[in-house]
């Protein structure tokens, strides 16, 4: 697979199960540090909440 895109498929939990190089890249974090951290773990903390409930809503089928 080559893409310029960064791609991370996470579990209902927020870790990483999947990652591709460049988002290591873009990211500045190894492939190895990305699957030892959640998807929050790379949000600014003022954002974190924001995005945790946008997370959970997706989880439950509802739109954001």
């Amino acid at each position: 697979m080559s893409t310029s895109d960064g791609v991370l498929v996470t579990s209902a939990s927020g870790r990483h199960v999947w990652t591709n190089p460049q988002a290591a890249k873009l990211t500045g974090h190894t492939v190895d540090e990305l699957m030892q951290i959640t998807i929050l773990e790379l949000v600014h903390p003022k954002q974190a909440r924001k995005e945790l409930k946008r997370y959970r809503g997706l989880l439950k089928g509802k739109e954001t």
